[in-house]
């Protein structure tokens, strides 16, 4: 049985809004309030400076492999985090396929970021979850997840947007009326 999220059933289902607007990631980016604030966001802790310490220590560490060169496809950490967080924002989750590791406990120390419509989470009749990726089965161990707003029991994150459908969906369609309104005024 395959476990969904809000966003993702809602968005099957084609369901429109109230104001008669279907709301989607790529239709809410749509809608500058919605972009001025992930990318408001995802610029502000992307850019921020990183130090890393162990335990009580008061000096930093070396920098770790994994924010020197995060991954093939984002070599630059400020890039990495970027796409980290407008995943956690516009879906609620943010995923990676480990594909380095390094050091006496093997940590990660490259990891591939995979779009989170790609991952689905599949929970079989025995309550185990099985996590898929592209249809492919992953091991938990091999992957790399952060979600934003966790909610009890559930391996996912909550998507921002598919909670803040029916405003989105009114700013999207306010937009609209404005447009027609103002774009078919007659000459005078």
């Amino acid at each position: 049985r395959q476990q969904l999220t809000l966003e993702q059933l809602l968005a099957e289902e084609g369901r429109p809004t109230a104001a008669g607007e279907s709301v989607t990631v790529e239709s809410a980016l749509r809608l500058s309030t919605v972009w001025g604030c992930v990318r408001l966001l995802a610029d502000s802790v992307s850019t921020l400076p990183l130090h890393v310490y162990r335990g009580d220590d008061r000096d930093p560490i070396p920098t770790p492999p994994l924010l020197a060169r995060p991954s093939a496809d984002f070599p630059e950490l400020a890039d990495w985090l970027w796409a980290v967080m407008a995943s956690l924002l516009l879906r609620g989750n943010a995923w990676g396929v480990i594909t380095a590791r390094r050091g006496a406990g093997l940590l990660p120390s490259q990891v591939d970021l995979v779009h989170p419509d790609r991952v689905t989470v599949v929970t079989e009749g025995n309550g185990t979850q099985t996590i898929r990726i592209n249809g492919e089965p992953y091991d938990r161990a091999d992957l790399f997840h952060v979600k934003a707003f966790p909610w009890p029991g559930s391996l996912l994150g909550l998507s921002p947007i598919a909670y803040a459908r029916e405003a989105i969906g009114l700013g999207l369609g306010a937009e609209k009326y404005g447009a027609k309104l103002f774009g078919h005024r007659p000459s005078q």
